[in-house]
This record gives structure tokens, C-alpha cells and sequence, in this order.
């Protein structure tokens, strides 16, 4: 895999804080959370975390084929918020002005769960797969002593970590191994919205 392939770029306060805390608040208080459907199962040649990396959360939004798309279990007028931040973002950072949604993915990620995250690449490792990761906190509050940094391999196979930052955009290839862990408090969730998408 080629060095550009496998770039990860952060982008800092690109939302407006007012719709992160938003979106965290309603994660808290309406969202009902339910164990994953996205269970990240360990890489091949990388140790296992109790089988794999244990979540909860949700599919909002799955591309079936060009001309059908699959909505969760809250219906497509809860997951179509979080499509107009993905095409104002895609539009301002994409060269390509034809760029499709795969997948919405919502994730909680809690101390407690039975994994500290296993090493995996997102949908089987397709190189050409574009993900955009959403890191956010309860209300919006977090201290650095919590830990759950995002963490990926580069080019030499090295771990880089990325530090949790309420907002924060996490933006790379579908080649590229990472995981990331919880807070490590009891009972504070970590949130994170993943976006999936090809660019033609």
C-alpha cells in the first residue's frame, strides 16, 4: 500500500460547536443504544482484544446499489441529519464533485465493554473507501487525563496516536488499520460517527 493510500488527516473545529453538543446531547438523552452491528473484528497478524473490538451502536445508513439505500432501525428522517454534514464537508475538501455515501455508522464506546480495541481496517481493508470519523464527548466535556485516543499503523508499521478532541475529524483510507479506546473512566461514554464513501 502506497504512502498516499494510507495518509490520515485531522481537521479541528470544522463543526459548529452548538451542533456537536447537539448531536451529543441527543446520543445521551434519545438515542437507544444497542450492541453493534459493526463488531471490528481483529486483523490478521495483529493481537486479539477479546476477539475483537466491542461497541455499541447503529448502521443509520447503508448504500444497497446506486438506486436504493438501506436505513436503520430509527428511519431515514433521524439518519438524514448527519447526510448535510457530510456533502458540505466532501464538497469543500474533495477534488471530485461526484463522491457516494456507503455507510453512517454510529458508535459508544465505554469502559466497561469487554475490549480496549483491536486493530482493523474498515470494510475488509478496500483501499478505495474514504472514511471521515467524528470524535465527540458527553456534553462536550472531556479532560485529557480520559485517555480514548484513535490510534492507526503508518507507512513503517509504527503506531501513531491521534488524541481525543470533542469535534475532531479523522479522515483517511480504507487500508489503513487502526482502533481506538475508550475513556478511561467508568460510565462516560466516547461517541464517534464514521461516514464511508467513494469519490469517482
Amino acid at each position: 500500500m502506497s504512502q498516499k493510500e494510507k495518509t490520515v488527516k485531522i481537521i479541528d473545529d470544522y463543526f459548529e460547536i452548538d451542533w456537536l453538543n447537539y448531536i451529543a446531547k441527543l446520543f445521551k438523552h434519545e438515542y437507544i443504544w444497542a450492541p453493534s452491528n459493526n463488531v471490528a473484528p481483529s486483523t490478521p497478524g495483529y493481537p486479539k482484544s477479546h476477539g475483537g473490538q466491542y461497541f455499541l451502536g447503529s448502521q443509520l445508513y447503508k448504500r444497497q446499489n446506486l438506486n436504493s439505500i438501506k436505513y436503520g432501525a430509527n428511519g431515514p428522517e433521524f439518519s438524514e441529519q448527519f447526510i448535510d454534514p457530510f456533502n458540505c464537508f466532501v464538497k469543500q475538501h474533495e477534488e471530485s464533485t461526484l463522491n457516494f455515501l456507503d455507510q453512517i455508522q454510529l458508535n459508544c464506546y465505554f469502559k466497561d465493554l469487554p475490549s480496549e480495541g483491536a486493530y482493523h481496517a474498515d470494510n475488509f481493508g478496500d483501499p478505495e473507501l474514504k472514511i471521515m470519523i467524528l470524535l465527540l464527548s458527553e456534553n462536550g466535556i472531556y479532560e485529557k487525563k480520559w485517555g480514548g485516543s484513535f490510534y492507526y499503523k503508518d507507512e513503517e508499521n509504527k503506531e501513531v496516536e491521534v488524541p481525543f478532541k470533542h469535534g475532531r475529524l479523522i479522515c483517511f483510507k480504507g487500508g489503513v488499520i487502526h482502533k481506538a479506546h475508550p475513556f478511561n473512566i467508568t460510565n462516560v461514554p466516547r461517541y464517534s460517527i464514521r461516514w464511508s464513501y467513494r469519490s469517482y
